[in-house]
């Protein structure tokens, strides 16, 4: 399992804060944020979104002052350096920035890469075992491609992964609406076939936010269960696209959430029953096998290997109860076969035998 923490609260002086009144990292409120996070350790990334007004590195417009590129580089190490010297927490991700296209437009990205190296090149002479990647892109889309390759170039020695996010209505959308913007895997096709134009260097792609839309107030299809299906959707697609990493947003507020918020006693809501089973049972994938359905506007389907063992992800996005009948090339399947369902309802992550 993946987990990205991110929050601009991080880069405050307040309780959900990391910094200090001076604006520098505050060691012990590290400790307590990270020592009462997950125990059972998960994969994870930490987003260093920018850096705070308070240090008064930034331009009028939010950009970097050129002469403070290496203070912000050396900021981000110093952080390293508490988690992963300090406090031993090998944390193996760090992502520089996020969504500063809405900041640097077209060529100007080439200098968020410039940041992008010093910061990296910071870090990794504290941690050389780390991944350093971004830029969390907020736009990862073709008509925005001249700033995405301006970025891609400046760093193509450099990045160990590039991240994007997507958020895909807007207004009020019917289910079936939202199922059919779902499947936007073709965004990584984009990042993988942009980065292609400027290294053949191996790296990973992280989609590390998605939603329905994006929005200030609550938005009921994104608390029940036409999110899980579309986060079904969205996931299959993805894994088609070849994305390494899939985090949705977010884990847990007021509409967002995959649970809710303290509010609600963090309840959990349908798509949680979702990633439970995914994290569970399907995401060692290996391999993604070649499939088709004759009822794809009804039932959208994933099938993988791992080893010798096959694993079908179904989604029905019909608003109905449907019958699937399967047809396998190449595989047996009879009384031997070992099958079990692992089912996400509104009930919860339910696992049983197969009928026979």
């Amino acid at each position: 399992m993946h987990i990205r923490y991110h929050s601009w609260e991080m880069i405050g002086t307040g309780v959900n804060g990391w910094l200090n009144a001076s604006g520098d990292w505050d060691a012990a409120k590290i400790n307590n944020a990270m020592s009462g996070a997950y125990t059972f350790n998960p994969e994870i990334l930490i987003n260093i979104p920018w850096p705070p007004d308070s240090k008064g590195w930034l331009n009028t417009d939010g950009t970097l002052k050129t002469a403070n590129y290496g203070d912000f580089a050396n900021w981000c190490a110093d952080l390293v350096n508490i988690v992963n010297i300090q406090q031993g927490r090998n944390v193996e991700y760090w992502e520089i920035s996020n969504e500063r296209d809405d900041l640097y437009n077209g060529a100007a990205m080439h200098e968020l890469g410039v940041i992008f190296n010093e910061v990296a090149a910071a870090i990794k002479a504290v941690d050389g075992s780390v991944k350093v990647g971004g830029p969390a892109f907020a736009r990862p889309f073709a008509e925005y491609i001249t700033g995405i390759g301006a970025f891609m170039e400046e760093t193509k020695n450099t990045l160990d992964f590039v991240s994007y996010h997507s958020y895909h209505l807007s207004g009020d959308p019917s289910a079936q609406t939202i199922f059919d913007n779902a499947g936007w895997g073709w965004v990584t096709d984009i990042m993988r076939a942009e980065w292609a134009n400027h290294s053949a260097r191996d790296i990973e792609f992280h989609h590390n936010e998605f939603n329905i839309k994006a929005t200030g107030s609550s938005f009921e299809p994104m608390t029940n269960e036409v999110s899980m299906v579309f986060d079904a959707l969205m996931i299959m697609s993805s894994m088609r696209s070849g994305a390494d990493v899939l985090d949705a947003w977010n884990e847990s507020d007021g509409w967002y959430g995959k649970i809710g918020n303290t509010y609600s006693d963090y309840a959990r809501r349908p798509s949680s029953y979702l990633y439970e089973n995914l994290n569970k049972n399907m995401m060692d994938a290996s391999d993604i096998v070649n499939s088709s359905s004759n009822g794809s506007s009804k039932i959208v389907e994933l099938i993988s290997k791992n080893g010798s063992t096959v694993q079908i992800l179904i989604a029905n996005r019909s608003e109905a109860t449907q019958t699937v009948t399967f047809t396998f090339n190449n595989l047996t399947v009879d009384g031997s076969t070992s099958v079990t369902i692992n089912e996400s309802t509104l009930a919860g992550a339910l696992t049983h035998p197969a009928p026979r």
